[in-house]
């Protein structure tokens, strides 16, 4: 996906959630609010992250000092 199609995608799931899109969204609430356990915790700078979904169990880990988040928030 380019950046203009990750966009028009983020923009469709604030809409289906209910957030504005000039909104900011807590993730942590909002990952509680969709029942995604979800852990933060820095991690190699290769490995951006990982989610795992079985039948409703919903987990997600996220490295916030990935190169893959920074390039993208730049």
């Amino acid at each position: 996906m380019n950046k203009l199609q990750l966009k028009n995608a983020a923009n469709r799931l604030r809409l289906d959630y209910g957030v504005g899109l000039n909104e900011l969204i807590r993730i942590k609430g909002w990952m509680l609010k969709l029942e995604v356990l979800g852990v933060f915790k820095p991690l190699s700078v290769e490995f951006s992250g990982m989610a795992f979904k079985q039948n409703k169990n919903r987990f997600t880990l996220v490295n916030p000092i990935s190169e893959w988040l920074s390039s993208i928030l730049q």
